[in-house]
């Protein structure tokens, strides 16, 4: 998900047990991934968050019960933060770990994509086509995934583990 205005993704309402995994976010304005409208025990799990400007991750006050977030990679550039937690942004993942005790396996760094940009080197350009979020080999976010989550759709040798982001668990990883 990528090249949206305001969010780059919206958690609204959910109920308990809704899971929002493998997802990779490029957002350049506005958070990343927003949880709110009294959502109850989401949990957040294997997904690249790139937040450009804004947060990585918004926890609204009515949204925090139960929230489980863990094994993601936030990629922050620019002015972004991690998180938000308690109506206070916290500007490093350390910052976000200690404030609202979530994501202590993840990390952040540069993902390493193939190419975001394709070979017309335009964000989007015609429909995304030549855009290309695949992770590089020497990404860390390969095979950094939840230890208990699904992996056995990547091609062998896949490392035992799932990688993080929207390709994870697929042919494509």
């Amino acid at each position: 998900v990528y090249d949206n205005s305001t969010h780059g993704m919206i958690v609204n309402y959910a109920g308990s047990g809704s899971r929002f995994a493998n997802n990779t976010i490029y957002q350049i304005a506005g958070d990343t991934l927003r949880i709110q409208g009294n959502s109850q025990f989401p949990t957040i799990r294997d997904n690249i968050l790139w937040a450009d400007a804004g947060r990585a991750i918004y926890v609204a006050n009515d949204s925090q019960t139960g929230f489980n977030s863990d094994y993601n990679m936030l990629y922050l550039t620019n002015s972004a933060a991690a998180g938000s937690w308690q109506e206070t942004d916290r500007d490093s993942l350390t910052d976000w770990q200690s404030a609202a005790f979530q994501d202590i396996h993840s990390l952040a760094s540069n993902p390493l994509f193939v190419d975001i940009d394709g070979s017309d080197n335009v964000l989007g350009g015609v429909n995304g086509v030549d855009d290309d979020f695949h992770l590089q080999s020497t990404s860390l976010a390969v095979d950094r995934g939840d230890v208990q989550s699904y992996y056995l759709e990547e091609p062998w040798f896949n490392g035992g583990r799932v990688n993080l982001g929207a390709f994870g668990n697929t042919l494509e990883a």
